[in-house]
C-alpha cells in the first residue's frame, strides 16, 4: 500500500540509527535519523522535534512514537496515512 511505501525509508533510517537494535534511539541517533531523511533539516529543528517526542526526558525515542507522529502529520496534510 501507499502507506507501507512511504514508511519503508523511515523504517530503514531508524534501523540504521538503532545500532543496538533495541527499538529506540537517543538524541544523537535521532539527529542522524533526521539527517538521513532530510539532509537539509537544521539541527535545532531536529532537537526540538526530539524534545516533543520525548516529553518525559527519558533520553530515548521509539520507532512507534516516531511513526505515530508521522501519521498525525500526514493526516493533517491530507495524506490519509491512517486509512491507507
Amino acid at each position: 500500500t501507499r502507506h507501507q511505501t512511504r514508511r519503508a525509508p523511515v523504517a530503514r533510517a531508524f534501523a540504521s540509527c538503532d545500532l543496538r537494535q533495541r527499538g529506540h534511539i537517543n538524541a544523537a541517533g535521532f539527529a542522524s535519523f533526521c539527517a538521513a531523511l532530510n539532509p537539509g533539516m537544521p539541527p535545532e529543528e531536529a532537537a526540538e522535534l526530539y524534545r516533543e517526542l520525548d516529553p518525559a526526558a527519558t533520553q530515548r525515542v521509539t520507532f512507534s512514537a516516531i511513526a505515530e507522529c508521522l501519521v498525525r502529520a500526514l493526516d493533517r496534510e491530507g495524506g490519509g496515512a491512517a486509512t491507507a
